[in-house]
């Protein structure tokens, strides 16, 4: 199991006069996990709990982000989230954030995947044939040959943990004997794929 700092710090969360800003900033320490949070939502948040410095506010995030790395990395259920707190800490305060944190964990789980830095995704093709036209200087002879002109869509590869990049297309012409190539291998391929199960 990840290793989860002392969580004594999360008992000023009781400070929060509402659930939902309970949620809110929950949600808001996963989304700010690598870069830490704003310093005008730091301020907001010393406010709202009553705290000295912008010091506390930081060991409240640590603290938070700690139960969300564990509870995602572990797939930790609500009662496994639980026993990440201290037998004495604040019962209600516990079972709220375990209940937040197992609420929100798909979502989450999904967003870290696509944060990764990983290969580009397949996200779409988009393609059209067109007669490529051609002409043999003084002779007068027009050559014309059927292209397939392809656009394939991918996702961005990610440069930076936690931040998507745009999509990308990359545009082929392909003539008949290249599609023959192509088509070939995509079928080799899920072939494999489908062996493989």
């Amino acid at each position: 199991m990840a290793e989860v700092p002392d969580l004594t710090p999360l008992l000023c969360l009781l400070n929060f006069p509402k659930k939902a800003a309970l949620g809110r900033f929950v949600s808001d320490v996963f989304e700010c996990r690598f870069q830490g949070l704003t310093s005008s939502r730091k301020g907001q948040v010393k406010n709202e709990l009553q705290l000295p410095s912008d010091v506390a506010v930081d060991e409240v995030v640590a603290c938070l982000v700690g139960v969300i790395q564990a509870a995602l990395y572990d797939s930790l259920s609500k009662e496994e989230i639980q026993e990440l707190f201290a037998e004495d800490f604040h019962p209600a305060l516990k079972g709220l954030l375990a209940d937040i944190v197992t609420a929100q964990m798909a979502g989450w789980r999904e967003a870290s995947i696509k944060s990764m830095v990983s290969l580009p995704k397949f996200i779409g093709v988009e393609w059209r044939v067109d007669v490529k036209t051609a002409s043999n200087g003084g002779a007068g002879r027009v050559c014309a040959e059927p292209v397939a002109l392809v656009k394939l869509r991918v996702e961005g590869e990610p440069q930076m943990r936690g931040r998507m990049e745009p999509e990308r297309a990359m545009h082929l012409e392909l003539d008949k004997a290249s599609m023959g190539t192509l088509v070939s291998t995509l079928s080799r391929i899920r072939d494999q794929l489908k062996s493989a199960n």
